[in-house]
């Protein structure tokens, strides 16, 4: 005598194991942390480390839907800017933005 048995499901082939390794995804944290000191006499590169920090405060609450956090705070007289994001592209993207706006805040500052 011969049993049959019956189940239902999703049988499993190549493709959609494949699949499924593929939607696994380890979350990772990357980070990175910009110090950026200002060459100047004590008293005026504490005045453009503040100006420049008071310049980027609000693009960390913008940029927060993008999966990102980012911290900036200002020393005595420099400028500290931590990010922290799953993905490498986003971090690149992310600080090289950051960069451009420092860049773009002290040349306007100091001309």
């Amino acid at each position: 005598m011969i049993e049959s048995r019956q189940a239902y499901g999703i049988a499993q082939n190549a493709n959609t194991k494949l699949l499924l390794g593929h939607t696994m995804s380890i979350s990772k944290n990357y980070k990175a942390r910009i110090q950026i000191s200002f060459e100047a006499p004590a008293h005026k590169s504490t005045l453009i480390a503040k100006s420049i920090y008071s310049a980027l405060n609000p693009e960390p609450k913008i940029s927060f839907d993008s999966g990102a956090i980012t911290r900036i705070s200002v020393h005595i007289h420099s400028l500290s800017i931590e990010i922290e994001t799953d993905d490498i592209p986003s971090l690149r993207a992310i600080v090289n933005s950051y960069l451009r706006l420092v860049n773009t805040s002290y040349k306007c500052i100091v001309s």
